[in-house]
C-alpha cells in the first residue's frame, strides 16, 4: 500500500515538473505540463502500473484476470528504468556517475533474474498441473 501512495504522489509530482520544449527552453506553465504529461507514454505507464495493487486485490478475479493485473504491476519495472536518464543528466562527480551506474545495473540484474525465476515457476507449475491431470 505504501508503494501505491509514493507512485501516486510521483504522479502528481509530475503533473507540476517542468520539461524542455524541442527548442530547448523550459516550460514552467502549469497547463502546458498537465498536457503534455497527460500526452505522453510516461503518464499511461504511470497509470496503468497502478492497477496491480492491494486495494485491486480485494476483489473477487477470476485466475486469467489476476494475470492481467499482474502483467499490469509488472510496467512498475519500466519506471524504475527512467533512473538511468536521471544518473546520466546529473551534475555529480564521474566516480559517483560510476558507482550510481554499477548499484543501477545491479538492480537491473536481479529484476531480470527474478523474472526469469518467476517465468520458469510458471511453465514448470503448468507442466506440473497438466501432468497430474492426465489420466492413463
Amino acid at each position: 500500500m505504501v508503494s501505491t501512495i509514493i507512485y501516486i504522489v510521483d504522479i502528481i509530482i509530475a503533473f507540476r515538473s517542468s520539461y524542455l520544449d524541442n527548442f530547448g527552453d523550459e516550460i514552467i506553465d502549469s497547463n502546458r505540463i498537465a498536457a503534455h504529461y497527460i500526452k505522453s507514454n510516461r503518464f499511461w505507464t504511470d497509470v496503468l502500473s497502478l492497477v496491480s495493487n492491494p486495494v485491486v486485490a480485494q476483489f473477487n478475479l477470476t485466475e486469467s484476470q489476476s494475470l492481467v493485473v499482474c502483467l499490469f504491476g509488472m510496467l512498475k519495472i519500466i519506471r524504475f528504468l527512467r533512473v538511468r536518464q536521471l544518473i546520466t543528466t546529473a551534475t555529480l562527480d564521474k566516480g559517483i556517475k560510476a558507482a550510481l551506474n554499477f548499484i543501477y545495473l545491479t538492480v537491473l540484474l536481479l529484476f531480470y533474474c527474478h523474472i526469469m525465476g518467476c517465468f520458469w515457476y510458471y511453465v514448470v507449475y503448468y507442466d506440473y498441473c497438466n501432468q497430474n491431470l492426465q489420466i492413463d
